[in-house]
């Protein structure tokens, strides 16, 4: 489980893979979900920015050309700092993540003279990124929607047992329950 794993970890770097085509598909729709996983995963954008230095930013499946013009580590960085398509908030967040932005192919070296990195390089960049400590403090677990809708449900079932209990004058169940649901911060 990843979260029992950040909780038990002394430090903690993040690493981000996104598809290179996600970027430049419908509208930075990759992008803005990039900015919004790394919102909800931080828990706010004011952490994330603060740990902005702890978090590697690869981009997967990159071309080494499109058409006749080449790709390389300076056009993939144009395409984050550009920003069209994003609100200006999450348009900054990526700018900043581009400071520790990496392309490697994971089964042959590629040319370093386009910015991709070998294996060698790609370990020393992630331990060279600062270390996050006391991450059980940062981090906070994202529900999907699904995941969501169900603790609604969960949630008005058991207010629902609080109302049927204290109606029939059973206090100490509805204490319980009601104590059931004051562990659940924020849906």
């Amino acid at each position: 489980n990843v979260k029992q794993a950040i909780y038990a970890a002394k430090s903690v770097t993040v690493v981000v893979l996104i598809n290179f085509w996600s970027l430049r598909a419908d509208r930075a729709r990759g992008l803005r979900d990039l900015a919004k996983i790394l919102q909800d995963l931080f828990g706010s954008t004011a952490q994330l920015e603060e740990h902005a230095a702890s978090i590697a930013l690869g981009i997967s499946q990159v071309p080494t050309s499109i058409g006749n013009k080449i790709i390389n580590i300076d056009s993939v960085m144009g395409m984050l700092a550009d920003g069209r398509g994003l609100p200006a908030r999450e348009a900054q967040l990526v700018a900043i993540l581009s400071n520790n932005i990496f392309i490697a192919h994971p089964a042959k070296d590629m040319d370093p003279n386009l910015g991709w990195v070998s294996l060698e390089e790609l370990v020393c960049l992630l331990r060279g990124l600062k270390r996050i400590l006391e991450p059980s403090n940062i981090f906070r677990t994202v529900l999907t929607p699904e995941d969501e809708r169900a603790l609604r449900a969960i949630v008005e079932e058991l207010s629902r047992r609080v109302a049927d209990a204290m109606k029939q004058n059973d206090f100490a169940a509805a204490a319980s329950m009601l104590a059931s649901l004051t562990k659940i911060d924020v849906i």
